[in-house]
């Protein structure tokens, strides 16, 4: 009976060793689990923080494009507005200097549009 007690003992003196060494293997392994989600929680605020100042950036140069598309347009709308006032105004001054020459180009005009729509 002795020899069993003493298998006992060793065999319990043997599991806590197993036990305390599994214990800190497994405390190992949670610190390395929580070392590494750490770090990944990290990295992806990083990426996170890269993609704000990347898409800011993509957001200033779109705007700096809109604007001078913008000033473009406008620049572009003011040329048409004065080469129309222009055309105008030669054109009223021919009809001035010309009106019978003005009264014949209408009457022909006319003429041929109504020739035209008669068809029709």
């Amino acid at each position: 009976m002795n020899t069993l007690k003493t298998t006992q003992e060793a065999l319990s003196a043997t599991a806590d060793d197993t036990r305390k060494k599994v214990a800190g293997h497994l405390g190992a392994a949670g610190d390395e689990l929580k070392d590494g989600l750490r770090d990944a929680r990290s990295e992806i605020r990083d990426g996170a923080n890269e993609a704000k100042v990347d898409l800011a950036e993509l957001g200033h140069r779109a705007q700096a494009y809109a604007d001078r598309a913008g000033h473009a347009v406008e620049q572009r709308w003011h040329d048409a507005v004065d080469r129309s006032r222009d055309l105008a105004g030669r054109s009223s001054d021919m009809v001035r200097q010309n009106p019978l020459a003005t009264i014949g180009i209408a009457v022909g005009v006319g003429f041929i549009l109504a020739k035209l729509l008669s068809r029709r």
